[in-house]
């Protein structure tokens, strides 16, 4: 409803003392293009909660976008280190792996993501990509479809099965 700049000012002060607001504030950081303050402000609500996983992913995904890939997979083990359940560590690292060409561990990660959040299309979608991608194209129809039964109107999901079922 505001500006990414009127985020910044409410969470600026609780961010000092509350790590989700910190983390709040990275994304409001992030939105406003501000890449250095996100940063700075990720690693505050670290420090104020070694142990959540939200942050190190989001610190993560603001590294790969600044083309840190090694420090952005550094930052989502880390992440998985402090919760191994952590569903978004495991489907941002198997991006991370997959566009690195290491579909198999991409696979494996992809696989721990369906397990935590399997209503989350993307990671079927992308799983199935990764399988495709190993000439694995029925179990790649099947993820596909999953995604299609989550997001029916998932474009790339209903192609990707369709070129599929070609091969």
């Amino acid at each position: 409803a505001g500006t990414p700049a009127q985020a910044v000012a409410l969470l600026d002060g609780p961010a000092k003392k509350d790590a989700r607001a910190a983390g709040l504030l990275g994304r409001a950081y992030e939105q406003a293009g501000r890449a250095a303050p996100a940063e700075a402000a990720y690693r505050a609500s670290l420090t104020l909660a070694p142990d959540r996983c939200a942050p190190r992913v989001a610190l993560g995904d603001l590294l790969v976008g600044a083309g840190k890939a090694d420090a952005a997979a550094r930052s989502y083990r880390a992440a998985l280190a402090a919760d191994p359940g952590c569903g978004a560590a495991h489907f941002s690292l198997g991006l991370l792996r997959h566009r690195a060409g290491a579909g198999e561990e991409a696979l494996q990660h992809y696989a721990r993501a369906a397990e935590r959040i399997p209503g989350n299309p993307d990671v079927h979608y992308y799983r199935g990509l990764a399988l495709a991608t190993l000439d694995q194209l029925e179990p790649a129809v099947v993820s596909f479809e999953q995604a299609l039964a989550i997001a029916p109107q998932h474009y790339d999901a209903s192609r990707n099965a369709g070129v599929a079922l070609l091969k």
